[in-house]
């Protein structure tokens, strides 16, 4: 059966349609790739600037806009600005542990400069409490020896009247001896409210001074710290201002009219190497464009090479 030129027409242009829509299609799913990972392409360095022309602004409005790229040199000091804050961040990021390592050290030689401190502290109260309680547990003992010594004798006696006689100065030794301890605890009193009122009374000198000075290191290193996990927050702000501010730049300088240009240059095999393929994902789906295409084409010119055969064996005829 032989088709009319006029089905052969309908069916190019079918195809021309399906051809031109693939090409629209596979442009757009190019944008978004293009729109989720801008290193999805490689571009050229002056692909869509216009340096020549912006400096003619330039000259015109005495200013460039901020935040606006026009040309390479504006990527190449992002790119500038991007190493320079990777290498703070890394300089910042290696003294953070130096820093966090002095001051554990500093917080150890801290805590046992303090219990030593603390220890010889109560070690001159115990001997300074020793010493004012000496003479009167002296007269403690003395009086509870002859206590002991007055029931002894009260015991081997056999004369009633010497007997109540050892009783009557054994009750007064006792007497004597619980008014002694009332004065021994008043005096235990005494120190223990001095000790409280007046802890540096009992405190080393030597081991005061080197406490302080280990507790003012140790407060300027967590100053210190402090300062650098800020300075290493601030850098990270810094940094992920600088890859906003260049995916921005990056994304903006390609658009879906762009991205046309590219389909339809892989679905003819024509392109000129200003945007390349840089990802697996991409040239993969360059590949399945350009299986399509292979097809489209052929179809196509394969209709086009049967409408001029019918329209020559027409003209033949007539």
């Amino acid at each position: 059966m032989v088709n009319s030129p006029k089905s052969t027409r309908r069916r190019i242009s079918r195809f021309f349609a399906l051809y031109v829509a693939s090409a629209a299609t596979f442009a757009l799913v190019y944008w978004v790739v293009w729109l989720m990972s801008p290193d999805s392409f490689i571009l050229h360095p002056e692909l869509n600037l216009l340096p020549i022309e912006n400096l003619r602004n330039f000259y015109w409005d005495g200013a460039l806009p901020i935040g606006e790229i026009r040309s390479t040199d504006d990527l190449g000091t992002l790119s500038g600005r991007a190493r320079m804050e990777i290498e703070s961040y890394r300089k910042v990021s290696r003294l953070i542990p130096q820093i966090e390592k002095e001051l554990e050290q500093l917080r150890s030689q801290d805590q046992a400069a303090s219990k030593e401190l603390t220890q010889a502290m109560f070690k001159a109260f115990d001997e300074y409490r020793e010493r004012s309680l000496a003479p009167l547990k002296n007269v403690a003992s003395g009086l509870a020896a002859t206590a002991t010594d007055l029931r002894e004798r009260i015991k081997s006696t056999k004369d009633p009247a010497y007997k109540s006689q050892l009783e009557v100065e054994e009750a007064q030794i006792q007497v004597e001896l619980a008014q002694v301890n009332v004065r021994k605890v008043n005096e235990e009193v005494r120190i223990y409210d001095m000790f409280f009122s007046d802890l540096t009374r009992f405190q080393d000198p030597a081991r005061v001074k080197k406490s302080h000075v280990l507790d003012e290191l140790r407060r300027n290193a967590e100053a210190r710290l402090d300062q650098a996990r800020s300075e290493q927050r601030a850098l990270r702000s810094k940094m992920y201002d600088i890859w906003s501010t260049a995916r921005e730049a990056r994304v903006e300088r390609l658009n879906y009219v762009d991205f046309l240009y590219f389909s339809l240059g892989v679905s003819t095999s024509v392109t000129f190497g200003d945007i390349v393929p840089n990802s697996r994902i991409v040239r993969g789906i360059a590949i399945a464009q350009i299986l399509l295409s292979i097809f489209l084409v052929g179809t196509l010119v394969a209709g086009i090479s049967d409408s001029l055969l019918q329209g020559r064996k027409h003209d033949g005829t007539r």
